[in-house]
């Protein structure tokens, strides 16, 4: 299905994220803070990535800022996930060329998979949720 790079600090989030991806055919691979995110996109090449915020060492916004300055990877789409953001940061991460900004505590692994799907384009009539009998 797709290459997807999580990066998030929080260790527990990562595993049942990455677990959940993965039972769903997905290539994961997993960074704890921008610097490892920004070394695992050279590696893992990804279709889309999954970014928090709040991380050591590298930020979300940095890590934004410094794969938007790379002709290579500038186009590779970003989903922040992350549960602290206000209008101003929005505003910021629109300009960053961010989309789609979902809130960790609403959204569930089934629906960020869907939500990636739907964002690569991966949604086909066999995988669309089917009407009650």
């Amino acid at each position: 299905m797709a290459r997807v790079l999580l990066i998030d600090d929080d260790t527990v989030l990562l595993k049942l994220y990455s677990t959940r991806l993965t039972a769903d055919h997905h290539q994961v691979a997993v960074a704890a803070n921008g610097e490892e995110g920004l070394r695992q996109v050279a590696q893992f090449k990804p279709d889309i990535i999954i970014l928090d915020l709040l991380m050591p060492k590298i930020n979300g916004f940095a890590f934004l800022e410094t794969l938007k300055r790379h002709t290579l990877y500038s186009q590779i789409k970003v989903l922040v996930f992350s549960s602290v953001a206000n209008q101003e940061q929005i505003n910021r991460l629109n300009s960053l060329g961010v989309k789609t900004f979902l809130n960790k505590i609403d959204t569930s692994p089934t629906q960020l998979v869907r939500i990636i799907q739907n964002e690569l384009n991966l949604i086909t009539p066999a995988n669309l949720p089917q009407p009650p009998a």
